[in-house]
């Protein structure tokens, strides 16, 4: 018997122990994923940011040149999106711890930008200084429009980050579970409002039906005690009338008005209490009575098994 338990535990370790390396090897795969995500939308990130700078530099020049580029509105849309997922994805490394890899991209990404941004502000000044001398109308003309095709993605990029993000991000934990947001407080309370005043009407209607048949039964009531009492003849249902008592008329089925009582009174704190005395007292007499029984029980009985 005893090797028997020892067996059937050495089983149950080991099971446990199998199951243990199942739970970490799935928790390592997950940790793995995340951050080969994290990398690669770091990358993403970066390699749309060198674009929107190209392109920009690139439209700059030819509205500084006089010129206008052809593909400057589909540009500017296809900026905008790229933007605002730059711009998603640098929140959510933010909130996340990244891998070294991540954080170069980051860096080289911002290097770019700033010697990018370094360059066009020293040709936007050489530009200048030029076109001054030829056509100072045609140079305000132009600044006024770079300045605008420039600050407007900013403004808009600025906006849409702020109320799309929580839209449409879940966060993954490190065990690799997504968990979506619950519903708030003030959501779940309206809706039990909403039930409960739905309910309270409907009850309402009830009683108040019930209470105007119980009017018009006493005033008919009324009625023929009047006509008896005047020594007028009454119709045969005036007894059947009288008969009828007002506690018959009910706003609600009394089998159903039985269980809600029983209900509401088993979820007091009294009732409670009273059942627990009661299965104490039940179970000390169940005690006795076993000890009763086990010491009538000769000796001898023990002895033979």
């Amino acid at each position: 018997m005893f090797t028997e338990e020892t067996d059937l535990i050495r089983h149950l370790v080991a099971d446990n122990r199998k199951l243990q390396q199942l739970y970490l090897a799935e928790r390592q795969k997950a940790l793995t994923e995340r951050k080969r995500r994290i990398v690669a939308e770091a990358r993403l990130a970066a390699f749309l940011g060198k674009k929107i700078i190209e392109r920009r530099w690139r439209n700059s020049y030819n509205l500084l040149e006089g010129g206008r580029n052809v593909n400057s509105t589909d540009s500017w849309h296809e900026d905008q999106t790229a933007l605002i997922f730059t711009n998603n994805t640098s929140k959510y490394r933010k909130n996340n711890s990244t891998s070294e890899s991540n954080t170069e991209y980051t860096a080289s990404s911002a290097r770019n930008m700033q010697d990018v941004n370094i360059s066009k502000t020293n040709l936007l000044h050489s530009v200048r200084s030029s076109k001054h001398s030829i056509d100072p109308l045609n140079s305000k003309t132009n600044s006024a429009q770079f300045s605008s095709t420039v600050k407007l993605p900013q403004s808009n990029f600025e906006k849409s980050g702020s109320t799309a993000l929580s839209k449409f991000w879940l966060f993954i934990d490190r065990n690799g579970e997504t968990k979506s947001t619950p519903p708030q407080l003030n959501q779940i309370q309206q809706k039990r409002k909403e039930a409960f005043i739905r309910r309270s009407i409907e009850r309402q209607i009830l009683i108040q039906e019930a209470s105007a048949r119980r009017k018009e039964l006493a005033a008919a009531k009324r009625k023929i005690a009047k006509q008896l009492l005047a020594g007028h003849k009454v119709n045969r249902n005036a007894v059947q009338m009288l008969s009828l008592m007002d506690r018959e008329i009910h706003a609600f089925p009394p089998q159903a008005m039985k269980h809600e009582t029983i209900r509401r009174i088993c979820k007091t704190r009294e009732f409670r209490k009273k059942e627990m005395r009661q299965r104490k007292e039940y179970d000390v007499h169940i005690n006795r009575l076993l000890a009763y029984c086990y010491s009538q029980v000769p000796y001898k009985l023990y002895q033979r098994h």
